[in-house]
């Protein structure tokens, strides 16, 4: 009787040990807060005229490679999540001020061949300038893609496409703030 009781009562202590352990394990957890920059060149390429106005499309890419970075890469393989803050574009070297019609950054991670779009329309291009993206309604599953990509700490291509009314050039960054909640253990 005695040694059913030393079982049961093992068996209680080594249940709760290890039920307890993933709440000490999460208490260990760190955010890790960082911004991404993905700068582009876009140059204007002339379209086909739809209607009476001029049209131009201005495109760039860039690789965003988030375990470069010195804070993400101490912990690489031990990120538990990743949090997309914000998404802002800042335009500079704007060569002429652009309207522009339409929008969209498309990701493609390029480890796991994930891809995701986001579809925008109308703001302007002035140096200095900038956007805030909103991540509702349709551009909802772009921020979870993003967010799953950076997750895995992979290669993430980004490339922009504008429509806009000007022949001009400029230099739109994205800067990508994102937290990262990451377990030494």
């Amino acid at each position: 009787m005695k040694s059913k009781l030393l079982f049961v009562s093992l068996l209680v202590v080594t249940a709760t040990v290890f039920s307890g352990c993933q709440k000490v394990s999460s208490l260990l957890d760190i955010k890790v807060n960082t911004t991404f920059k993905a700068p582009m060149n876009m140059t204007a390429t002339a379209t086909p005229a739809i209607s009476n106005t001029a049209s131009y499309t201005y495109s760039g890419t860039y690789t965003v490679v988030p375990k470069d970075n010195a804070e993400v890469e101490k912990y690489a393989n031990k990120i538990k999540d990743a949090t997309i803050t914000s998404i802002t574009a800042t335009f500079t070297n704007v060569s002429t001020p652009v309207t522009v019609s339409q929008y969209s950054i498309h990701i493609k991670d390029l480890t796991n061949n994930v891809t995701a779009t986001y579809l925008s329309n109308g703001f302007n291009i002035t140096e200095g300038g900038s956007y805030t993206f909103d991540f509702t309604g349709q551009n909802a599953p772009f921020l979870t893609y993003l967010e799953s990509s950076m997750s895995d700490a992979d290669q993430i291509q980004i490339t922009a496409t504008a429509v806009g009314d000007a022949n001009a050039t400029f230099t739109m960054t994205l800067n990508i703030g994102t937290t990262f909640t990451v377990n030494p253990l």
